[in-house]
């Protein structure tokens, strides 16, 4: 490939990855000439933004990562992170320690540091950096085994695109999805449990899993309803889930608009520990975390310093969606604090900051 810019190769698999990695790819180009390649959801997703983006097709391995390199040759590999089973990113990473290119991943969530650069063995998948959201995951990740120094802080790209409000015609218009009148409650799913190889193992790791959570917050918004108050609740599924699945069993999905601007949309976001809370949060929106009987550590950072609001027991979703609905000053002293979240707004020029340090550094060896 003939190019007086040097090539940096974009990868992702994951929808949450490539959300990540979006906003970076137009500050890329105006000093780089910059590859797209993904597999999963990322690879709709980009191709859908406009991109022109090579698949990962077949099963990945070192041998087809190290073709995929000699066929793009670039100068740097940046890759978000992935945990599906397939990992291109990992068989990419180990490719490019083998042949000598630079290598920089993007992380988007506080949770799976470990799994995410591992295949045969723990952390074998490594790349020279690794740009984190904050301080809280470089100590999570030193704690287990990371090396301190190999880990950037540069803020989580995704979320300073969240930040930006969504076009008011927009806003109208998904706000018909609900009934007129009522306020306006959005349950952000997850496939949770095809993390960890079912529902019992879901429970397993997490103390719940997607399918008990929304069956109690519908269980919960009936029982508000049942009070007097006006109130529907929408579903948005997952990018791996079928929104067919969720309206075979009753619930009411939320289609045809994007998940930012459907999060803006509603009155009250609610979902488990997803990515779209964070983002929700950053956008100034009222945003509850449920976890029911939560087992180990909470990986939604906002929760610990109440950006997000966490529910740990089932018993304790009526009285907090009571207040945030009944009690205006309870309303507008959470979206104070989300307003309040810690969004620099420079997320994407930092890593590609990161990029041009990297380059200037010596070749890795092998």
């Amino acid at each position: 490939m003939s190019t007086l810019l040097p090539t940096v190769l974009c990868v992702a698999g994951d929808p949450g990855g490539a959300s990540a990695l979006t906003p970076v790819l137009p500050k890329l180009q105006a000093d780089f000439h910059v590859c797209l390649a993904a597999y999963q959801q990322a690879l709709g997703q980009w191709s859908n933004a406009g991109y022109a983006v090579r698949p990962l097709d077949g099963s990945p391995s070192l041998d087809a990562a190290i073709a995929v390199l000699q066929e793009i040759h670039p100068a740097l590999l940046l890759t978000a992170t992935s945990v599906n089973g397939l990992d291109w990113e990992c068989h990419l990473l180990q490719a490019a320690r083998q042949l000598g290119i630079h290598s920089l991943s993007l992380l988007d969530f506080w949770s799976n540091y470990t799994r995410r650069f591992s295949l045969a063995e723990p952390l074998d998948a490594l790349p020279q950096r690794i740009c984190v959201m904050d301080q809280r995951a470089v100590e999570e990740m030193v704690a287990e085994g990371f090396s301190r120094s190999m880990l950037l802080i540069t803020g989580q790209p995704a979320l300073d695109l969240a930040a930006q409000p969504a076009a008011a015609e927009q806003l109208q218009a998904a706000r018909t999805l609900w009934p007129q009148g009522d306020r306006r409650l959005l349950f952000v799913s997850q496939p949770l449990s095809v993390l960890h190889g079912g529902d019992a193992g879901c429970n397993q790791a997490l103390g719940y899993n997607e399918h008990l959570v929304l069956s109690l917050v519908a269980s919960v918004t009936e029982q508000l309803a049942g009070q007097g108050r006006r109130l529907s609740l929408r579903v948005l599924p997952h990018p791996r889930e079928s929104a067919e699945a969720f309206s075979s069993a009753g619930y009411m999905v939320a289609q045809g608009y994007a998940a930012k601007v459907l999060a803006q949309a509603a009155d009250i976001v609610i979902g488990m520990n997803s990515m779209l809370l964070l983002e929700a949060a950053a956008a100034g929106c009222v945003a509850v975390s449920v976890q029911p009987d939560l087992r180990g550590k909470d990986s939604l950072a906002t929760n610990q310093s109440r950006v997000t609001v966490p529910v740990y027991q089932a018993a304790q979703l009526l009285p907090v969606l009571a207040s945030l609905l009944d009690d205006p000053l309870a309303y507008a002293t959470q979206q104070k604090l989300a307003r309040q979240m810690a969004c620099a707004g420079n997320a994407a020029d930092c890593v590609v900051a990161s990029v041009r340090c990297l380059l200037s550094e010596a070749i890795p060896k092998n």
